[in-house]
């Protein structure tokens, strides 16, 4: 007889689903108004260079902590890239020792097939907001690739430049010609090799999603 496929999380999984969204969200939140805070504090007072890294070195923890929080978020709704067996296999040796490779099998195809169901509930749950834009989580590979970008400039370009993970409020051309990575205090966007991330449409999709959220695990706590 034909196993019949799951097509939705129970409640109790939805449930830690949406809670683990919230975590996130109030990451990505927190993380912002803290940003918000460091750059007036950096506008208001004449910071020497020690103070300036130190500001810096705080804006750009903030900075990661958005843009990693953003992707999990995005991963968890509408799922992430699939991982070759042997990497799976690999991961799973650390977590749990001892499988055979079996069990590793069955655990991959149980796992993709959990996702699946579970991107389609959660989408089917967020549909007001998610149906209107999907959250981009690529502007998290720049954090996490970045050795690899950096490398990559220096063969075309060589060593010329320049600051990395910078702020302030330089014209666009200055900008390009002196900074790896750069937070753009005026304009609230994050430069990383002249690629322009505006910072406030994230945000603005956060805060909705939030509410969103807020409303379906209250429904199922009722």
């Amino acid at each position: 007889m034909e196993k019949i496929k799951k097509q939705e999380l129970t409640e109790d999984e939805k449930w830690w689903f949406l809670r683990y969204l919230e975590a996130e969200c109030e990451v990505v939140l927190s993380a912002w108004k803290e940003l918000l805070k460091l750059k007036r504090y950096a506008s208001e007072n004449k910071l020497d260079e020690e103070g300036q890294r130190e500001c810096s070195s705080r804006m750009w923890r903030c900075i990661s902590e958005i843009l990693v929080a953003t992707a999990n978020i995005s991963k968890t709704i509408y799922g992430g890239k699939k991982l070759k067996k042997d990497t799976f296999k690999g991961i799973l040796d650390l977590w749990e020792p001892g499988k055979s490779d079996e069990e590793k099998e069955e655990l991959y195809e149980k796992l993709y097939e959990q996702i699946e169901v579970r991107v389609k509930t959660l989408k089917k749950s967020l549909s007001s907001i998610v149906d209107r834009r999907k959250l981009d989580r690529s502007p998290r590979d720049y954090l996490e690739h970045f050795d690899a970008f950096l490398q990559l400039y220096i063969i075309e370009n060589g060593t010329k430049v320049k600051t990395h993970r910078s702020f302030g409020c330089p014209d666009e051309k200055e900008l390009l010609d002196k900074n790896l990575s750069f937070f753009h205090c005026s304009k609230n966007e994050i430069w990383f090799l002249g690629k322009r991330i505006p910072m406030e449409p994230i945000i603005e999709f956060i805060e909705k999603l939030k509410e969103v959220l807020k409303s379906e695990v209250k429904k199922l706590e009722e």
